[in-house]
Parts: structure tokens; sequence; C-alpha cells
């Protein structure tokens, strides 16, 4: 699973939720667009309204705003869900094969990130009794699913199985610490351990000690910044959630807009354009 950020500045509270219960799922209800020209769409304007994600029509994930924070889509649910917005290709609302698998791996990471499961999957229409998203809400109610909700039960039986399988296979993994100069530099490993406390005895200056998800936990030489510093993101570094990057990013430098622990937010001209672990930043 691939997630571009894309951050939108309007429509946007910049307020971070104090609890995450619920994924909301939506549709975005203007057929056969993409899912760039909706969030386009989102930042386009002042009218209130947002997703923290949207899906297009070849699987393409874009996080609009990030999902610990507030999003403008599921009115009263805001506050307490996490909003997808999905692409669909005509009227009856159905989605295509790409945009449904990437919403099932989409609402999987999410419900292990928030520690849900596919009973704390919603549609809009659980919340306010509109036909959102289409797909998924019986005829009888306006939608297109059948009266006996079949695919909206198929699509949370769908992600059970695959949070199963995930568990599954993540408990039959070894979790190991890895020294490294980055992540995807596996060549320059010069260890791997069960214990983090000898994973940061081991680790050399210029390394750093990354997590079996390839979080950096540790870094020897780790560089003190501090709120407007300037910096630049180390090559293949993702964001803070693990999340690939804009190519882009690698290449621009930027300001420090905030700190909390080892999450930093960098961006241009007060514009954010990123989460990161200060582990993957250089001063500039």
């Amino acid at each position: 699973m691939n997630i571009k950020n894309m951050y939108i500045t309007k429509n946007r509270p910049y307020t971070k939720r104090t609890k995450t219960t619920k994924i909301a799922v939506h549709y975005i209800g203007n057929p056969n667009t993409s899912a760039e020209a909706n969030r386009n769409y989102f930042n386009s304007n002042n009218n209130d309204v947002s997703s923290n994600y949207i899906i297009g029509l070849n699987g393409e994930i874009i996080c609009c705003i990030p999902d610990e924070e507030v999003a403008w889509c599921t009115c009263q649910a805001n506050s307490y869900s996490v909003s997808i917005e999905n692409c669909h290709p005509d009227s009856t609302g159905k989605l295509n094969s790409k945009t449904y698998n990437s919403l099932v791996e989409l609402c999987v990471y999410l419900c292990k990130k928030y520690k849900l499961n596919e009973n704390d999957l919603i549609r809009h229409y659980d919340v306010t009794g509109k036909v959102c998203p289409k797909g998924f809400v019986p005829k009888s109610k306006g939608g297109s699913d059948d009266n006996s909700n079949t695919a909206w039960k198929k699509f949370k039986t769908d992600v059970k199985a695959k949070l199963n399988s995930t568990a599954a296979s993540s408990s039959n993994t070894q979790k190991l610490y890895r020294i490294r100069k980055s992540w995807s530099d596996v060549k320059s490993q010069i260890g791997a351990y069960s214990s983090l406390e000898n994973a940061k005895k081991a680790c050399k200056s210029g390394y750093t000690v990354y997590d079996w998800n390839g979080k950096p936990v540790y870094s020897k030489s780790a560089a003190t910044f501090k709120r407007g510093d300037k910096v630049k993101v180390k090559s293949e570094a993702k964001d803070y959630i693990g999340s690939s990057l804009a190519s882009f990013v690698y290449k621009n430098t930027y300001t420090i807009l905030e700190i909390s622990g080892d999450r930093v937010v960098i961006g241009v001209n007060g514009a954010v354009t990123a989460a990161v672990h200060k582990n993957n930043l250089t001063k500039a």
C-alpha cells in the first residue's frame, strides 16, 4: 500500500482528535473523477468539506489531512472517526476492484494503528442516514446494495480476514531491531538484535536503529533540532507513520514548524508538507 501525502490547507481545522474509535467510509458522488481532482476541490474554497483520505480509480491513496486530525466529512462523527472518500466509475457508486482493494488495505492499516476491528467500520449512512457510500447502502434506502447489505457485509468480512491474516503473519515473524545507515540500505546493516538496548549499544555514529517495521527508534548522532531550523529529509525516509513520501520531498529544503518529542512537522512558508521522525532529518 502506497499513501501519497498531499495535505490541504483549506477546509482543514488543524485539530487533533482526542480519540479515534471509528473509520467512516464515503463515496465522492461525482462519477469518474480522480482522487487528485477531488483533493484539489477540497483545497479550492472554504466550504467546510474535506476528508482524511481519498482513494482513486486506480487504487491510489491520497492523504489530504493526517488521520490523527479532524476532517469535515462525517458530521457529528468527525470528532471520533477517520474519513475515507472513494472514487467510483459511475452513478451506482459501486467501487471498481482497484479502489475496493485499496480501501480494504487502508482500513486494515487504520484498524491496526488505532486498535480497532471490522465492527468499528461505519458508513456515512450510519451516522446521518445520508445515502453514502451509495454502493454500500441498501436499495430500499436509495443505495445500490441489496436489502440484505450483502456488499457492506462482504467488505467488513474482507477487512476482518486481512486483519486476522496479518496478525498471524506478524506473530510468526521475529521482531528484530536492525542497525543500518538507512532502512532501504540493506547492505549497510551491521547487526540485528531482539533487545533494543543491545541494538543501541552496538549502534555506531552515522547509523540508526530501526524496528521490524522500518521505523527509526534510535540514532547515534541524532541532531538537535528547534523550531525554525532549515532541514532536508533523508533519502528513502518515510513519514512519521511509515507512509511513503513524494519524490520531490527529498530534493527540497524545509522549515521546522512544530516539534513534539521525536515527531517533527516540516513545511514551506508556513504550509505543512509532512510530519517525520527527527532521525530522518538533516540540517540544511
